[in-house]
């Protein structure tokens, strides 16, 4: 569950944090990125691969990004703050708590 806490997604099991993921319940706020993190609209039903992310992140929507308040189903590819690649996916309605979400986290590729 994605809360106003945030998620910090570099941690197993994320941790309570605003580094990564972040939610709001104001309007025009929503779900959104890090300030300096880059993410990308995950259109495709199947949920995509490591590859398949990074290269959707290499024409990604500017850092920050501002989702908004999505529908169930909404998925994007993000980098975090130590450059695994994650991908999330809305997996329900927004409630009073936060908003529901599956995650995937890849681990940074070595050099």
């Amino acid at each position: 569950m994605l809360t106003e806490s945030g998620l910090d997604l570099d941690h197993v099991p994320p941790d309570p944090s605003r580094e990564d993921l972040r939610y709001e319940k104001r309007p025009g706020r929503g779900i959104m990125t890090g300030p300096s993190l880059v993410s990308v609209v995950w259109s495709a039903p199947k949920a995509p691969s490591r590859a398949q992310c990074e290269e959707a992140l290499g024409a990604g929507l500017p850092a920050g990004h501002v989702f908004g308040h999505t529908a169930p189903g909404t998925a994007f590819c993000m980098w975090t703050n130590v450059d695994n690649v994650a991908f999330v996916r809305v997996s329900g309605p927004e409630g009073e708590e936060g908003v529901p979400v599956d995650i995937v986290v890849w681990p940074k590729q070595p050099a």
